[in-house]
């Protein structure tokens, strides 16, 4: 056996060392040889595999724990993303407008269909209209929301007034009246007539009153003129489509115990000066102590008396005087310095031969028809009277006649007496589901337009 070497302190600190005994190595004799590791590769007929399996093993572990780190925080990632993503659309489902076609309560609009209108000529009331629009029959509907706001969006319904204007000509500024309103962008202006275009195709209810005739404020009570009639009625109208909407006027008091201004009608009509429907407005009157209805605008086509009473007692069916216009057409009845008669849709009320106003004393000056403008007739002489915007007729400067109230046809010339009242104008309807009253609209008067649904 070879001879252990001994080992001393130093060597405690160093690799063991064998001594080599003759022979084991050639040449080598006893000379002392380190234990030391000899390369893998410098071993010939060995494989790389081979000669290193654990570190072979262990990169290959690291490579798949490696991946599976970036495949997680790729999941992860997405993960995110998806979350984000369905987050996002719950938001918008829970803050976003319902459309239009789904305002109230989740119900539909009613499928767009144009209108399919035909003219022709109908009794009504005992009169004859000069024109008549027949639409096509939608289902019954009910108003949306009945007139109140249900919804974030959308057209629901829209009140069209006077914009604070008085007397015989229209507005000449919308200023702020519709701000925040429905129709704020959907009106313009035109010689004082209002343009609205309508903004959905659909089914529409429009409401419309005439303004009421003016009184003498000295022996007269108010509640005693003549009021606008209403009428309502529901009509298919197609996306950009445009209608004209002239709202009636008051006609003017007198400064004294002298006749009174007509109140203008109210017209809606197309663009093209088709009536679709048309209020009348109330006539003027002086010293009555109590209402007498023919001084009312009427649901008919045709205009009413001008009426001449008697103090002391309630009037009579006999005191009725001249008779209003018809078939679209002014009151021209009654001869002489009278008051105007009232405009209607197609012609000028009747007034004085040659209008003077301010010289002497002289009757009214007529209201002038829709397609004329619509303005209200002037008052005679230097005490003026006017009649409102919408065909009012103007007064006589003496107390010899009230200004009739403008309309489809226009309410009769008002005659000389101490308890007159001029006639109230005539009405139009084109639509279904019609109604109206004589006589409810105190003021001004209006247009309200509100979309149906089924």
């Amino acid at each position: 056996m070879p001879e252990r070497a001994k080992e001393d302190d130093q060597d405690q600190d160093e690799e063991h060392v064998y001594m080599n005994p003759t022979g084991d190595l050639p040449g080598a004799a006893n000379a002392v040889r380190k234990a030391t590791e000899q390369s893998p590769a410098g071993v010939e007929g060995i494989p790389d595999a081979a000669r290193e399996p654990g570190n072979r093993l262990d990169e290959r572990v690291m490579a798949v724990e490696s991946g599976f780190r970036r495949l997680s925080v790729t999941v992860l990632t997405l993960g995110l993303l998806c979350v984000v993503c369905i987050t996002a659309v719950w938001i918008y489902i829970a803050v976003a407008p319902l459309p239009n076609e789904a305002i109230c309560q989740g119900t539909g609009a009613k499928a767009e269909e144009a209108a399919n209108a035909t003219i022709g000529a109908t009794k009504s009331g005992g009169s004859t209209a000069f024109w008549e629009l027949v639409p096509t029959q939608p289902a019954r509907q009910t108003p949306s929301c009945a007139r109140a706001p249900c919804s974030l969006g959308g057209f629901r319904n829209a009140t069209f007034t006077t914009l604070n204007t008085t007397g015989r000509a229209g507005p000449t500024s919308l200023g702020d009246h519709y701000r925040g309103q429905d129709h704020e962008k959907l009106v313009t202006l035109q010689d004082g007539i209002q343009l609205f275009t309508v903004p959905e195709t659909g089914n529409y209810e429009i409401e419309v009153a005439g303004a009421a005739g003016s009184w003498d404020i000295i022996n007269s009570n108010e509640d005693n003129r003549g009021y606008g009639a209403m009428m309502r009625g529901t009509f298919s109208l197609i996306k950009g489509e445009v209608l004209k909407i002239l709202v009636g006027q008051e006609g003017a008091k007198t400064k004294g115990n002298l006749s009174a201004g007509g109140g203008g009608g109210t017209f809606v009509t197309s663009f093209n000066n088709t009536p679709l429907i048309i209020a009348g407005g109330g006539g003027g009157m002086q010293w009555l102590a109590r209402l007498y209805e023919s001084c009312d605008g009427t649901t008919l086509t045709s205009g009413q008396k001008s009426y001449v009473g008697v103090r002391g007692r309630a009037g009579k069916p006999e005191d009725e005087v001249n008779a209003g216009g018809s078939d679209g057409h002014g009151a021209t009845e009654g001869n002489g310095d009278l008051g105007g008669g009232g405009g209607g849709f197609l012609t000028n009320g009747g007034g004085v031969r040659e209008f003077m106003p301010v010289i002497g004393t002289t009757g009214g000056e007529g209201g002038y028809a829709f397609v004329n403008g619509g303005k209200g007739g002037r008052g005679g002489g230097m005490i003026t009277a006017d009649g409102g915007f919408g065909g009012g007729g103007g007064a006589h400067t003496a107390g010899k006649g009230s200004g009739g109230g403008g309309g489809y046809s226009g309410g009769g010339r008002g005659q000389p007496g101490m308890c007159e009242c001029a006639g109230g104008g005539g009405s139009f309807n084109a639509g279904i589901d019609t109604s109206g009253k004589n006589g409810t609209n105190e003021g001004p008067g209006y247009v309200v337009i509100v979309r149906l649904f089924d």
